[in-house]
């Protein structure tokens, strides 16, 4: 999977580098005319990268690939914890109640546990 770290790369630096555009474009560094053109090359990237980490995904998901399974299983998990996070949040500020937050860290608990044993 080493082609798909290398794509992962690629899609962070690219967004990196609008961003950078975009602050450029706001502090009035760079003309609207090359900041477009910029841009546009770097989103072709970004569009490239996903286009082929989808269908490596997709491959993947189909059995069509073996080999390691632990990137994709180190990114559930990190999406897991994250919507862990965000709810525990919310229920620290009583955004949501205790009650309907429980069983949706249970359920979540539950997935982490299953891509540990995986």
């Amino acid at each position: 999977m080493q082609e798909a770290g290398q794509l992962q790369i690629q899609l962070i630096a690219s967004k990196a580098a609008q961003d950078e555009l975009d602050s450029l474009l706001k502090a009035g560094v760079l003309p609207k005319a090359v900041y477009e053109e910029l841009w546009a090359s770097y989103q072709a990237r970004i569009a490239q990268s996903e286009r082929v980490l989808r269908d490596l995904y997709n491959k993947h998901r189909a059995g069509q690939l073996e080999g390691d399974r632990s990137g994709l299983d180190t990114i559930r998990r990190r999406l897991l914890l994250a919507e862990k996070g965000a709810v525990s949040d919310a229920l620290r500020k009583r955004i949501v109640p205790e009650d309907l937050v429980n069983p949706y860290i249970k359920d979540l608990d539950e997935k982490l546990l299953t891509l540990a044993d995986d």
